[in-house]
């Protein structure tokens, strides 16, 4: 298949093979282009263009006040791309998925793909994208985005009823959490990361008396999933802090 995009200046191939075929991803310093199959996603400093194939159409979205992350899927180590229209709202616009781990040579794909992850991050970051780690959980479309901004960990969920993931929690290393509702943000600070814990399909806050500051609901994605979210979350509630007269660690709370 013919791509307008394609050219051959100083242009960079890397190659994956994945459960759909071989995947191509040419960096140029005009372009970004990613193939695998009868599918492509092409990357310029205006926009971001999406060809799915025959029964697809082909669309391109604006970069001018948008931005793209590129993300690993936990534990499925899938490769999605994300696109962030506005502030808050998100949509997995590209994927990649590893080959089926049946013999020995699965593992070295495995390990061309992890590659080709990180140039298409490195790529992206300069081109209205951003070098922010990310993770997705869960399949389909009820995937939710994790965003790791060092200071702070950004959790995109889809809403019952609606269609595109939506910014619904921030965890702040300083204990600051923030849950956003449809009818506005509740904020509260937690003094523990023993405070942050299960409960059903809920990730709940609590104080140290066990009182419950806020809940999020996370139906969508597997036990193993929200349990291993509110490890991290607790984790980024209260890092480490080094002490400089003895120049151990020490966690607050």
């Amino acid at each position: 298949m013919s791509n307008p995009y394609r050219g051959t200046v100083s242009a960079e191939v890397y190659r994956a093979p994945t459960r759909e075929g071989m995947a191509r991803l040419e960096v140029a310093p005009s372009r970004v282009v990613l193939e695998v199959g009868p599918r492509n996603l092409a990357v310029t400093d205006r926009y971001v263009t999406v060809d799915g194939g025959p029964r697809r159409r082909r669309r391109s979205r604006p970069l001018d006040n948008a931005r793209l992350m590129v993300a690993r899927g936990v534990p499925v180590e899938e490769v999605g791309v994300w696109y962030e229209d506005r502030p808050g709202r998100v949509s997995r616009i590209f994927g990649l998925r590893p080959p089926q781990l049946l013999d020995g040579d699965a593992l070295a794909a495995w390990r061309a793909l992890d590659r080709l992850f990180g140039h298409l991050r490195s790529a992206l970051a300069g081109n209205r994208g951003e070098t922010s780690r990310a993770a997705e959980y869960g399949r389909g479309a009820d995937r939710v985005l994790l965003v790791d901004q060092d200071e702070r960990y950004v959790l995109y969920v889809r809403r019952l009823f609606r269609e595109l993931p939506r910014r619904a929690l921030e965890v702040r290393s300083d204990g600051m959490v923030s849950i956003f509702h449809k009818g506005g943000t509740q904020r509260f600070t937690v003094n523990s990361r023993f405070g942050v814990t299960v409960l059903g399909d809920h990730i709940q806050f609590a104080d140290p008396e066990g009182t419950v500051l806020g809940k999020l609901w996370l139906p969508w994605v597997a036990p193993e999933d929200r349990a291993e979210l509110a490890r991290r979350f607790a984790e980024r509630l209260h890092q480490p802090e080094l002490d400089s007269a003895s120049g151990k660690l020490t966690f607050p709370g």
